[in-house]
């Protein structure tokens, strides 16, 4: 199955980028190589941090299984593969508004910040609803991906919903950490937030399995909205003179 699901995404995003190519006439030839490697130097903290976000969203599976079993290993993922299409939502969505949310933050904060309440509340009422329904039909949910263990399974993911409603608040305060040109304190947290995460995880798994993983997870949100929230307080609320 991943086999096919490889080669499918393969031929699905190289049809697509043939596409891009030869609708709007890209060559590589006539790209400034000096200025992608000034781009790439002046922003390499930047580009680094991605890899921690990339560990923080895939590595606890592959903790869970050399830590734990493959059982817990096996019901963490089925878990994760259903929370982690709304995370991907999240992180899509926050790519789609941020560009937006940085010109008017720039152009005027009241502006910004209006546009960024509206959009980003709007998508967190989506994602409270979905994980609603999520947790109400867990059951059947999991029935679908595995039809023993049913009631252990809906339980781990009654408690991980709580995952996708707090990236909801955590990764719009991320778009005005970068938006208010904090980058050296995005990439700072960023950094230290994963490998936290990361250590907990290590550790939770042998004493508290499953669950005490999937309680360090959340931990984690709710500490990257402390800290983001900290980051940006003062942009929010400017002291008066």
């Amino acid at each position: 199955n991943n086999l096919v699901w490889g080669i499918g995404m393969i031929i699905a995003h190289g049809i697509a980028f043939g596409y891009l190519l030869h609708t709007y006439s890209f060559s590589f030839k006539t790209v400034n190589r000096e200025a992608v490697f000034a781009l790439i130097r002046g922003n390499f903290s930047m580009f680094s941090s991605q890899i921690f976000v990339s560990l923080q969203m895939y590595a606890p599976v592959v903790l869970i299984s050399f830590f734990g079993n493959n059982t817990m290993a096996g019901q963490f993922k089925i878990v994760d593969q259903v929370i982690v299409i709304f995370k991907t939502y999240i992180l899509l969505f926050f790519n789609y508004a941020y560009p937006r949310v940085c010109y008017l933050l720039d152009q005027s904060v009241k502006d910004g910040l209006r546009f960024w309440k509206t959009y980003n509340g709007a998508n967190a009422i989506f994602i409270l609803v979905s994980m609603g329904g999520i947790f109400i039909f867990s059951d059947a949910i999991v029935s679908y991906f595995n039809p023993k263990e049913i009631a252990t399974i809906s339980a781990l993911l009654r408690i991980a919903v709580l995952i996708p409603i707090l990236q909801s608040i955590g990764i719009p305060l991320k778009q005005l950490v970068i938006g208010f040109n904090k980058q050296k304190e995005y990439v700072r947290l960023t950094m230290v937030t994963t490998v936290v995460s990361l250590v907990m995880i290590v550790l939770a798994t042998p004493l508290f399995k499953i669950e005490g993983v999937i309680f360090t997870l959340i931990f984690t949100e709710l500490l990257i909205i402390a800290l983001f929230f900290n980051t940006i307080k003062n942009n929010l609320f400017p002291r008066s003179s």
